[in-house]
């Protein structure tokens, strides 16, 4: 995705919001002409929504975890 010098960048989040909008929309669109009823698509495609932001979840609380040995700010290190 390029830009000229005069057209700044979309920010990713809007690039990322637009494409899953778009995807939402097209993946509704199969379901639904596969015949499954309007209501169905709706609760998959939450559940896979839910599922998408559950793995972003611990994906950040994975990488957010302070190294072994380390202290967190405002714990106090155990005294043995």
């Amino acid at each position: 995705m390029s830009t000229s010098a005069e057209e700044p960048a979309l920010p990713l989040i809007i690039v990322h919001a637009e494409a899953a909008a778009s995807a939402r929309r097209r993946v509704s669109d199969f379901l639904e002409a596969a015949g499954a009823r309007p209501g169905e698509v709706q609760h998959l495609l939450a559940v896979i929504e839910a599922g998408a932001v559950e793995g972003a979840h611990a994906e950040v609380a994975e990488d957010t975890r302070a190294p072994a040995g380390s202290v967190r700010a405002g714990s106090v290190p155990s005294r043995r």
